[in-house]
């Protein structure tokens, strides 16, 4: 499947984020509740260009913004990056905390990875909280 392509769950539509996507992806950096578990808000002075390597992409790093089929609201955004101590990927996702609680990020990560890997890899998980 395309990396451009758009996928589609129950009620979510993970797709490669677009400018418009801006805004909401610098919010979800800089929320301190959103944040409290990922080391707390990012400095507003680096905020730009985190977005945009998210918006333009390289090399194998993936990213998509995650909208409620309903009203086309911003929930979050998932990534999958190369693990930063071996050749696997890593999956990381954050979403707004309005929204947790909902099921959103369990459809939207399992569509991902369903999307991405398809049955040809084994997927583990290592999380991080308080």
């Amino acid at each position: 499947m395309s990396y451009s392509a758009s996928i589609l769950t129950d009620r979510c539509i993970p797709s490669p984020p677009t400018e418009a996507d801006r805004p909401h992806l610098s919010g979800l950096r800089t929320d301190p509740v959103g944040r409290r578990f990922l080391r707390g808000p990012i400095s507003e002075d680096k905020i730009d260009s985190i977005v945009d390597k998210i918006l333009k992409p390289s090399g194998p790093n993936r990213y998509w913004s995650v909208h409620r089929q309903s009203d086309q609201a911003f929930l979050g955004q998932i990534s999958i990056t190369p693990h930063h101590d071996s050749s696997d990927s890593e999956i990381s996702y954050q979403f707004l905390p309005k929204s947790w609680g909902s099921g959103f990020a369990t459809e939207s990560v399992a569509s991902v990875v369903r999307h991405t890997f398809g049955d040809q890899q084994a997927v583990y998980s290592i999380t991080r909280s308080g």
